[in-house]
């Protein structure tokens, strides 16, 4: 992980020297190293990164899956920072727009649990998790990311339930 934020780093410098920092592809490359920032725990870094690379989506008037993608990433980053009412609203809405997408719309609910499991609500993040099943079963079976994310978000809602033999 962190070879893989170098060579983002490198790639965004690289951008900057030649101009290229303020297109699409140089915020594709920061969306990349966001990505890898928050999954190698590095989340203040993340929130950081992602909230730049929001305006910059505004000012390249992207909208529909960029602007979804991004929104995620920067409520999960904002999540693991413990800026639950932030993530909160700013993940809310994002799987209703996702219909087109089962992943990010996957993203996006599980984060949506975790808030419910950090704010105490075992019962209603279960509730909100089970009825994922089949899009979490599928995206486990896929070995998708966001079917790791649901088999992590599992474990904490049976810890939060205090089934530890589940959560195994």
């Amino acid at each position: 992980n962190a070879l893989a934020v170098g060579v983002l780093r490198e790639l965004r410098k690289s951008d900057a020297s030649q101009g290229r920092d303020r297109t699409i592809g140089g915020w594709i490359h920061g969306f990349n190293e966001a990505r890898d920032l928050l999954a190698g725990g590095r989340a203040a870094e993340a929130v950081l990164l992602s909230a730049e690379l929001m305006e910059e989506s505004r000012q390249f008037h992207l909208d529909g899956e960029s602007a979804r993608d991004i929104a995620v990433l920067h409520g999960r980053a904002l999540l693991a920072i413990n800026r639950l009412s932030e993530a909160e609203s700013l993940l809310a809405g994002t799987a209703d727009e996702a219909k087109d997408s089962p992943g990010a719309a996957l993203e996006g609910r599980l984060a949506h649990v975790e808030i419910r499991l950090r704010r105490g609500d075992a019962v209603g993040a279960r509730r909100e998790l089970d009825a994922q099943g089949a899009i979490v079963a599928a995206a486990i079976a896929g070995r998708k990311p966001e079917g790791v994310t649901a088999l992590r978000v599992q474990a904490l809602a049976d810890l939060s339930s205090g089934d530890t033999q589940a959560a195994d």
